[in-house]
């Protein structure tokens, strides 16, 4: 008996291939701030457009939008571009909105879209989500760690009064008023003038406030020196800002160092400076701490109960970078590096607050106590 089992076969039309469209590919950040105003940062890394048709096309417009609008609108003209080649676009330079960055008081959702048209029709897109911050609010090392150093500054009027105060504690010791910075060539006139910074600022009487979690790598909304004088709260963030603005402006190099939940400051105590904008290796650091070339501080202490002296401080730092706790070790910030690449102080075009009143200008007994000025061994 025949088993085979017959029947026709149906022809069945092959599965067309999806229709191959031009696309756009960029590359672009994710937050913008007042700061990426000021210090010029690109916000578009890498912008083309890639023709994936059989065909070539010409008359191109790519035009790119945001609403609200943080940026200003822009066209890019392409005459052609050949059948399954891309084109990539050099100059991506955008015009960021200033005045509307510099106004906010908190984070805004923005959309950008782009747009790529064809004789006047669009035949591609691309949307990215796009978030404001506030004028004070740093974006945090998960989006641009190179930006803290904007807020470091060492204009700020609140800074100045600080310096003036650590002059005075200088010469109350017995030392140089002069906040000369590298000139005297010594590390312990360096370490000297960090010192009075510290006795002035302890001076102040500040309140520590908790930053919020994981600010090391989501950012936080940063206290400008004029306003921790103002009010006398600081985190441990703000109150590393404060000294490394006081740093800088006194002539030397500052370095902010971020550990996990947690930021502190240091100054360089010879003109030099890390071996790249962020160190993410504590060797590095702990390296020039143990050489006498940079000295860190645990920042914090000038809000304890009782005055705390520099000393004290050093030794805490040197606690928190050390081999046992390097698990906890993010990464370091040079100043001196972030402005050679641009990274400019932001603006502090603001009302001044009122200086502090006699009943937060350090006693002498207070003085004489948190400024103990050894030398370097």
């Amino acid at each position: 008996m025949d088993s085979s089992i017959s029947g026709a076969v149906e022809d069945r039309p092959a599965t067309p291939e999806p229709e191959q469209k031009p696309s756009i590919h960029a590359q672009i950040a994710s937050t913008i701030t007042f700061a990426t105003h000021q210090s010029d940062v690109p916000v578009i890394a890498d912008l083309s457009v890639v023709n994936q048709t059989g065909n070539d096309l010409e008359q191109l417009e790519l035009t790119l939008k945001t609403e609200p609008p943080v940026i200003g609108e822009r066209t890019w003209t392409l005459d052609r571009i050949g059948a399954g080649s891309e084109c990539r676009i050099s100059d991506r330079r955008v015009t960021i909105a200033g005045g509307m960055l510099n106004g906010l008081t908190e984070r805004m959702r923005a959309e950008l879209r782009l747009e790529l048209r064809h004789k006047g029709e669009v035949i591609a897109h691309l949307a990215h989500p796009l978030t404001a911050l506030a004028k004070n609010e740093w974006g945090g090392a998960s989006t641009m760690p190179e930006l803290l150093a904007a807020f470091v500054t060492p204009n700020d009027p609140g800074v100045q009064r600080l310096l003036r105060e650590a002059s005075d504690v200088l010469q109350s010791c017995g030392r140089k008023g002069s906040l000369e910075g590298y000139q005297g060539k010594s590390r312990s006139r360096a370490w000297e003038i960090v010192s009075g910074i510290w006795a002035a600022v302890c001076g102040r009487r500040l309140t520590y406030a908790e930053p919020p979690a994981s600010f090391e790598t989501v950012g936080q909304k940063i206290r400008l020196p004029s306003t921790i004088e103002e009010f006398g709260l600081a985190t441990c963030l703000d109150t590393a800002l404060l000294f490394a603005a006081a740093i800088e402006q006194a002539g030397l190099h500052p370095v902010i160092v971020f550990t996990k939940g947690h930021a502190f400051c240091g100054a360089w105590l010879q003109p030099q400076n890390l071996p790249s904008l962020t160190v993410d290796d504590p060797i590095e650091i702990r390296k020039a701490v143990d050489q006498h070339e940079l000295v860190l501080f645990e920042t914090t202490l000038v809000a304890a109960d009782h005055p705390v002296p520099f000393t004290k401080a050093i030794a805490e730092a040197r606690r928190q970078i050390a081999e046992d706790r390097e698990a906890d070790f993010v990464y370091a910030v040079d100043i001196k590096l972030a402005r050679s690449r641009g990274i400019q102080p932001l603006s502090t075009a603001m009302a001044t607050p009122t200086p502090p009143t006699s009943s937060a200008v350090m006693p002498t007994r207070v003085r004489n106590r948190v400024t103990r000025l050894t030398k370097l061994s």
